[in-house]
């Protein structure tokens, strides 16, 4: 690793700094902030409460983008802790998979009577074809059920990390990251697909497969609400 600038350093007390003073505006216990290597520009946050919980930032976001811009990312990912997003998507998930599989063997099993004799179960496959169809039926709509709540959390952080440090530096931090998207995209990877605070835009069906709202979307939701700075 070669030397850092001054700027970077800058950048971490940045990262430090909005953490703290977030934890302490709403009483929660301060997250640990890990700063890790990776080129790519990256942030997330993770835990199993608001009082255990993390927040991470690779160091290409660190040296890709500008101080304001750190800080809306920083709000955003504490909003996630502060609105307890984590636990909220986990117990989401548990629910819509509990729900996959009562409702598919309950079907299966009505299935299975339907064709019995009524002394002796129907042939075996009914019960197991009839299991296997339903669970990617009902995993598949639940999969949308879980994205669209994403989305939506998506929407919520944006808009309370507008309130933590002012509408314009929101919009601002997201016209860069649409900036940082479409210079990705001509590449042949497409890097910015691990960036948890965006995701490529998607067109047709799959964009309701995407754990993020497209970036002029989200934007525009912004220009649009009335945030008082």
């Amino acid at each position: 690793m070669g030397r850092r600038s001054s700027t970077y350093y800058d950048s971490k007390r940045i990262v430090y700094n909005t953490v703290k003073q977030l934890a302490n505006d709403y009483s929660i216990e301060s997250p640990e902030v890990g700063i890790y290597e990776d080129s790519e520009p990256n942030a997330f946050a993770t835990g199993s409460s608001k009082n255990n919980s993390l927040v991470a930032v690779s160091s290409g976001l660190l040296d890709a983008m500008t101080h304001d811009e750190i800080e809306w990312v920083i709000a955003h990912e504490m909003a996630h802790i502060l609105n307890g997003d984590m636990l909220t998507m986990a117990l989401i998930q548990w629910v819509l998979n509990t729900f996959v599989i009562f409702a598919s063997r309950v079907l299966a099993n009505v299935a299975d009577k339907y064709f019995s004799d009524g002394e002796s179960k129907g042939p075996w496959f009914i019960y197991y074809g009839v299991s296997i169809v339903l669970d990617m039926l009902f995993g598949f709509l639940a999969s949308l059920i879980a994205m669209r709540f994403s989305r939506y959390r998506e929407y919520r952080a944006d808009a309370d990390s507008a309130y933590y440090v002012g509408k314009e530096k929101m919009i601002a931090g997201l016209q860069r990251l649409k900036s940082m998207q479409d210079a990705m995209h001509t590449t042949p990877k497409d890097q910015m697909a691990v960036f948890k605070i965006g995701s490529k835009k998607r067109g047709g069906i799959m964009k309701y497969f995407s754990t993020h709202p497209d970036l002029d979307d989200r934007i525009k939701v912004l220009q649009e609400m009335d945030v008082t700075d």
